[in-house]
């Protein structure tokens, strides 16, 4: 998850836009080809069985709350499920 999350301060918001990008990035970009989307899509569904953020990934913004970036996070395991195969 903390993958996912390194850059989040970097980007101009938490819209569904921007969890899109996310996604696509994931699944075929090149800041992410040398993780598998399984092992992302693992991730994402075990933060939300758990239903919270791991504290270190909580800790991963200094712009965002920790509400802010799970609901983030929930988009992107959505947006993510709608894709899979």
């Amino acid at each position: 998850m903390n993958v996912l999350l390194y850059a989040i301060d970097g980007v101009p918001d938490l819209s569904d836009a921007t969890a899109a990008r996310l996604v696509d990035n994931m699944i075929g970009g090149p800041v992410f080809a040398s993780t598998p989307v399984e092992d992302f899509a693992a991730a994402l569904d075990a933060t939300m069985r758990s239903g919270a953020l791991h504290p270190e990934a909580a800790e991963t913004s200094r712009r965002y709350s920790e509400g802010e970036l799970f609901d983030f996070v929930t988009r992107v395991s959505s947006l993510l499920a709608a894709r899979r195969p």
